[in-house]
């Protein structure tokens, strides 16, 4: 037995089990999820003292984004509340529960368009509108490659189709590679495909521009370049990374020109009959100590 399957809690376990079933399964997630898809709908039930459900069915990503935004939006709300209830001046407390805050939005946004009311517009840049959806998409590597059909999972429990998991990675903000042992399962590494904004000034303050030879294209208008392949091993470092404009990123990643990153930052450029040209970073000011102390 896997020791996945010893889970201390039940929706683990059967997170688990759903992968494995979907993994043991003749047919594709692909083939299953095209037809599926066709069955998408929204219906309603009556319920009693007045009340009914309305049910929807469709994509396990679509559905998780839209549950997720309406829990960001409700805990901003409550947030709202809460900041405005400690204010001497405010007469009218808001006592919903989180279940009952995300029922209203849904209905305001279905009915309206938009929430009937928004009190974070002085506490959120656009308020409750410019709040996003994030679902935390998991995609073996070789599905990320196209090298498998092997389905993803939509944070960590519903099955994805390979297709979906595609379309996300190429949109996605950023994604993290996540290095697993073969039996285990347990986690020994996390890389970050994409920098992190503070080592993206970094980058940036470092190379200035196009980083190919000759080329002055700036940095805020370069593409981010992993000089050793990140789906080789390459890491997501200030001494694995470079600026190159859009001509020169397709040059190196389509033709036989190679660029290595030396140390001290500098890229030792060779081109399709072997010849070399070293670019080496921008200028920066270095300030040095006086060793004569001040004469005061």
């Amino acid at each position: 037995m896997s020791s996945n399957a010893r889970r201390p809690t039940p929706w683990r376990a059967r997170a688990y089990a759903r992968a494995l079933v979907e993994e043991l399964r003749p047919d594709t997630i692909e083939e299953r999820f095209a037809t599926a898809e066709q069955a998408r709908r929204v219906w309603i039930e009556d319920d009693v003292d007045g009340m009914a459900r309305l049910g929807v069915i469709d994509g396990a990503v679509k559905i998780r984004a839209m549950f997720d935004r309406l829990t960001r939006q409700a805990r901003a709300v409550r947030d709202a509340a809460r900041d405005a209830a400690a204010s001497p001046d405010t007469a009218v407390t808001d006592t919903r529960t989180l279940d009952q805050t995300r029922a209203d939005l849904l209905c305001d946004l279905v009915l309206a368009g938009q929430p009937a009311v928004d009190p974070t517009g002085e506490l959120l840049p656009g308020g409750l509108g410019a709040i996003r959806a994030h679902v935390a998409v998991t995609v073996p590597v070789r599905t990320a490659a196209g090298l498998d059909e092997r389905g993803a999972l939509a944070d960590g429990q519903s099955p994805i189709d390979a297709a979906t998991a595609s379309r996300l990675m190429a949109g996605a903000p950023d994604w993290d590679r996540v290095l697993t042992h073969p039996v285990t399962a347990t986690v020994l590494e996390v890389d970050r495909y994409r920098p992190t904004p503070a080592l993206r000034r970094r980058l940036a303050a470092r190379d200035m521009r196009c980083r190919f030879p000759g080329c002055r294209q700036p940095a805020h208008r370069c593409q981010v370049d992993h000089n050793r392949n990140h789906a080789k091993g390459g890491r997501t470092s200030l001494g694995n990374l470079a600026h190159l404009c859009l001509r020169h990123h397709t040059l190196k990643t389509e033709t036989p020109w190679t660029a290595e990153q030396r140390p001290d930052g500098s890229l030792l450029w060779t081109s399709p009959l072997g010849r070399t040209v070293t670019d080496h970073p921008e200028t920066t000011v270095a300030f040095i100590p006086d060793p004569d102390p001040p004469p005061f």
